[in-house]
């Protein structure tokens, strides 16, 4: 097996696992980065059932932001978070937008949290002068 078969197998295995943890939900997302290459495999878009996934349901693009494979379905709406994220932090190799239930208890509850920001990153968690994270 190829290294960018088993990274296109692994996404899938994650991304099926955090959907049966529940932690994912219909909008997260989860990005790999091939080992060496300007690819990344990135979970499909919000039409699939996440504890599903099947290494032939994940989309391959390119860091620059275009797309190389598409397997049908809808296009993952974070593909420029992941991809911009995979070209500013070579060194992050796996990229996991999540929605756990227990993250998302803040935003509702008017409490404020803290998001974590990378400096090198130019796509940040959080909004501009604010605490808040982006939902």
């Amino acid at each position: 097996m190829s290294i960018e078969q088993e990274t296109r197998v692994k996404t899938a295995a994650l991304t099926r696992m955090l959907g049966l943890q529940g932690v994912i939900g219909m909008f997260g997302h989860v990005s790999i980065r091939v080992p060496g290459t300007d690819k990344c495999f990135i979970s499909p878009g919000a039409s699939t059932e996440k504890s599903t996934v099947r290494p032939e349901d994940v989309f391959l693009y390119n860091i620059d932001g275009s797309i190389i494979e598409h397997p049908g379905g809808l296009i993952p709406l974070e593909w420029r978070i992941h991809t911009q994220i995979h070209r500013d932090r070579p060194d992050a190799m796996c990229v996991c937008h999540l929605h756990a239930p227990a993250a998302r208890s803040p935003s509702p509850a008017s409490r404020s949290s803290r998001c974590s920001c990378t400096a090198r990153s130019s796509a940040p968690a959080c909004r501009p002068g604010t605490t808040r994270g982006w939902w």
